[in-house]
């Protein structure tokens, strides 16, 4: 299935199944399992609470902590001056 939006891009959506050699359901269709299972609160929800998006903050912050990196060094970026070509 493709849809055509109005910016011109386009959308695909699944539309048949895909199984392995036992007949089992291959990831197309099915998802995939988080990492961390938490349930939505909706009342928190109506606050703009978002419990997902806040432990998902909350684990990658404890990563960085834990695990820091530096950043890439690379030449600065060029420039256009008005008038240069």
């Amino acid at each position: 299935m493709f849809l055509e939006l109005i910016d011109g891009s386009g959308l695909t959506a699944p539309d048949y199944r895909i199984y392995n050699e036992k007949g089992d359901w291959v990831v197309e269709n099915e998802g995939v399992e988080p990492d961390i299972v938490l349930e939505q609160n909706s009342l928190e929800l109506s606050k703009g609470i978002d419990t997902q998006l806040m432990k998902a903050v909350e684990v990658i912050m404890k990563k960085i902590k834990e695990e820091p990196r530096e950043m890439p060094v690379h030449k600065a970026y060029p420039v256009d001056q008005p008038g240069e070509k």
